[in-house]
């Protein structure tokens, strides 16, 4: 072989050479993967990248958007074009008016997407109404006394609904309390439109003799002076109350007064699922009832069965001496008696006993001890499956409700806020299942509603007592931005209430009331250290500034106002339901200190005259009034003499004051308590603003001794009667 010559090469085909390959064109842009948008992106899900929604989107019915505004952009030009948004929202936040500016924030907190932001506000959507607009609006709203009051009526009308507390709305109510008709015709109408006048006129001017509005009150109502609604409920049409008490009341007398509590006090309280307590109270069982138990709230119940039954105030004390006896002999802790030492708490303090500290404690301390709340480890899932399913609807309750309870008195300083809350499910509407009855009176849907939302009211009023009632004895406020924040919670919860739990003009569930109550006596006590503190130093220059705590704690106190008004004229229930005092307590610890409202007259003797009503069926509301009427000679808005006077008309006058005042024992003893009612003062030393504290603080002692010497006179006129009565009291 020749290695010297190549090898030979094949000849080429015939034809026109292969065409080759183009090279790639560089500025061809290529096809990218398909995007997921934001919101997928966050919540990980599957997306098919649909624009301008997505189908996970369309399902969840959330708003879609995307990092890039079109498939040909990158993600670094979508990124320059936020920051170029942002930019831009920033010089807008700058150079807009203050109510403009905080549209734009409250746009950004309700959408994750600024530049649908920036639209709106280039499109005008997101602008604050100009001036004209804004008289035209306030002109159509009742009257407004702020800026921050408008903008909350506005953003958050289920916490702040308009309120028409004008002299002729007062008029035109269809009210059930013609005393309260009487009250308003005495305050001078407006002189214009939304616009209240301290000199307007009117045919009858508001009397400041404590004798003519007192008198003016007396006037009879057939629906709170003795035929107020009283329907059984029907499935105690069968109890056989002797099966559970020694104590001698009829079988109607016991379902009467069991009907009231479950209507008006059981759908705000809770402390035990109804249908199961009447279940077992009618079928004599003991697996949700116990003789304790229903002892106990017999106890409490004829105190507000008294407004129907004057002898419901010696069975009253009668039921407690037994329920005592019989908490003696309760040796093992359980949900039963946990429930029903909180009614004998409830009962005691309605009695001004000066027991109801020692039953509370007692109370929660056997809640902590079976782990129902107040204790980092509570009971678990296991512990809790392996109860029947009526046991765990019936713990769920009681560990809830006094909770509740508990909270409501830490409110009151009586006793200390916890950070552990019940982990078992919060109660909502109990279905009736089986042989358990469906009771008519508890309106189970809108009852189960306002005991869920007060639960959870609960919860966030337990973070802020931890810290607004500091336990170090520490006298500085916390931080201002922590009560802002605690208060958006609150917002935020409102602002989630279904219909059933919003306010409606005349048309309201008494109990849905009672959480409105609850909520803005709460904010008043977020921002009081704040108000207190401004009086003490004088800094009111910035607190007057838009949304300050002054404001809006203002515009809470407008809102007790109307739930007053609404409370008592169109619901019964304010004459004998004592949760709702609240209210009362708050408006008028306002009311006596600044004195800025032209019609705070109208407050104070509306206070006080439903205090009187209350006083018929509680006799602890003695030493509340006088606590009250103590404080209001304190700040001038009284004198000596005619508080004197309002107790000797208001409360020892008539027959059902005198037997109120001798049905807490002696007429000697002085009311024992250690509710705080100067509210202000107890921010500041809570130690000085219980009742005792109260009276010996002020340096005229001989007004109280006025009221003790007054009463005793008064009973001393129907002495023998009186004494007999108490005697059979226990």
């Amino acid at each position: 072989m020749n290695y010297g010559q190549g090898r030979s090469l094949a000849p080429r085909p015939l034809g026109p050479p292969p065409l080759l390959e183009p090279p790639p064109d560089e500025n061809k842009k290529r096809k990218r993967a398909a995007i997921a948008c934001k919101p997928c992106r966050e919540r990980k899900s599957a997306c098919n990248s649909v624009r301008p929604v997505c189908a996970a989107c369309e399902a969840r019915q959330t708003e879609c958007y995307y990092l890039t505004k079109d498939e040909s952009e990158t993600k670094l030009q979508a990124l320059r074009r936020e920051n170029n948004t942002l930019n831009e929202l920033i010089h807008h936040l700058r150079i807009m008016p203050v109510d403009a500016a905080q549209s734009i924030l409250q746009g950004l907190r309700n959408s994750a997407n600024p530049e649908s932001i920036l639209k709106d506000i280039k499109n005008g959507k997101l602008l604050t109404v100009q001036p004209s607009q804004r008289e035209t609006a306030l002109a159509a709203l009742p009257p407004v006394y702020s800026e921050t009051e408008f903008n909350l009526m506005v953003d958050h009308p289920a916490a702040y609904p308009p309120l028409d507390l004008t002299h002729d709305a007062m008029l035109a109510k269809s009210t059930l309390l013609d005393s309260i008709r009487g009250l308003a015709h005495a305050r001078p109408p407006e002189s214009a439109p939304g616009i209240p006048t301290a000199s307007a006129s009117s045919s009858r001017t508001l009397s400041d003799d404590p004798q003519d509005i007192l008198s003016a009150q007396a006037e009879p109502n057939v629906l709170t002076d003795g035929l107020f609604p009283g329907d059984i409920e029907p499935t105690l049409e069968d109890l056989r109350i002797q099966y559970w008490t020694t104590v001698d009341v009829t079988d109607e007398f016991a379902a009467s007064a069991i009907s009231q509590y479950l209507e008006n006090d059981h759908p705000t309280l809770g402390l035990f699922d109804a249908q199961l307590f009447v279940k077992d109270l009618v079928q004599r069982r003991h697996e949700c009832c116990s003789s304790f138990l229903v002892t106990a709230l017999l106890a409490f119940a004829c105190q507000a069965y008294t407004s129907k039954d004057p002898d419901a105030a010696a069975k009253s004390f009668e039921f407690e001496k037994e329920a005592d006896v019989l908490r003696r002999a309760e040796k093992e802790d359980s949900v039963l008696t946990t429930a029903g030492l909180s009614l004998l708490f409830l009962s005691h303090g309605g009695h001004g006993s000066g027991r109801e500290m020692e039953l509370l404690h007692e109370a929660s301390d056997m809640a902590k001890r079976i782990k129902l709340y107040g204790v980092k480890t509570v009971l678990d899932e296991e512990q809790i499956s392996s109860l029947s399913p009526a046991a765990q609807r019936a713990l769920s309750h009681t560990a809830w409700g006094v909770f509740n309870l508990h909270i409501l008195q830490a409110q009151y300083y009586l006793t200390l806020s916890t950070e552990y809350e019940p982990k078992v499910p919060i109660p909502r509407n109990s279905e009736s299942e089986g042989d358990i009855p469906q009771l008519k009176l508890l309106h189970s849907q809108d009852a189960g509603q306002v005991f869920h939302y007060l639960c959870r009211l609960s919860v966030l009023t337990s973070g802020i007592l931890l810290v607004v009632r500091d336990t170090t004895g520490s006298k500085t406020p916390p931080p201002l931005a922590f009560a802002m924040q605690q208060y958006r919670q609150l917002l935020e919860l409102v602002d989630s209430l279904p219909p059933e739990m919003q306010r409606k003009a005349g048309a309201d569930y008494a109990p849905v009331l009672n959480f409105h109550i609850a909520l803005h006596s709460l904010i008043t006590d977020l921002f009081r250290p704040f108000i207190t503190r401004e009086r003490d130093d004088g800094f009111r220059e910035f607190y007057q500034k838009h949304n300050s705590p002054e404001a809006i704690f203002a515009s809470s106190i407008h809102q007790l106002k109307g739930i007053v008004v609404e409370y008592t004229s169109q619901h019964p229930s304010a004459a004998h339901h004592m949760y709702w005092a609240t209210a009362l307590l708050y408006v008028f610890n306002t009311i006596v200190k600044d004195r800025s409202d032209p019609y705070w007259r109208f407050y104070f003797w509306l206070c006080i005259h439903c205090y009187s009503q209350l006083f018929i069926c509680y006799p602890v509301v003695e030493g509340v009034v006088q606590s009250l009427l103590a404080i209001a000679v304190k700040y001038g808005a009284i004198s000596r003499k005619d508080a004197t006077r309002v107790m000797q008309e208001g409360f020892y006058k008539d027959d059902a004051g005198r037997r109120a005042r001798s049905r807490r024992g002696r007429p000697e003893e002085k009311y024992k308590g250690s509710y705080k009612f100067d509210l202000d003062l107890a921010v500041r030393d809570r130690d000085a603003s219980d009742v005792s504290a109260l009276i010996a603080r002020f340096e005229d002692m001989d007004m109280f001794d006025e009221f003790t010497r007054l009463g005793e006179s008064e009973s001393s006129e129907d002495g023998n009667d009186v004494r007999k009565e108490s005697q059979a009291g226990g």
